[in-house]
């Protein structure tokens, strides 16, 4: 089944790979004509839906906690130990 799985995951993430190259279009056509809080909405949306699907292929669970420790409306550094490629997603 592991395999199968990872077989699945690399198609899929070659698939994925290339349709982002219209996405990518679209940001660029967004930078010119959007205003830039709509144009980060649209980029965030995209990053977002992108690496749970991803992680979902991959059969990845993603646990968080410590959330209320993040201060609300200011800025934060999360920095990873990049104990593997999920540490990118």
């Amino acid at each position: 089944m592991a395999v199968i799985r990872t077989i699945l995951f690399q198609a899929y993430m070659w698939i994925e790979l290339l349709l982002l190259m219209f996405v990518w279009l679209r940001v660029q056509w967004a930078n010119k004509f959007w205003p830039r809080e709509k144009r980060d909405a649209l980029v965030d949306k995209i990053v977002r839906n992108w690496a749970k699907r991803l992680l979902f292929m991959a059969g990845a669970k993603v646990t968080v906690t410590g959330r209320e420790n993040i201060p609300e409306g200011r800025t934060c550094v999360f920095a990873s130990n990049h104990q593997s490629f999920f540490d990118i997603l």
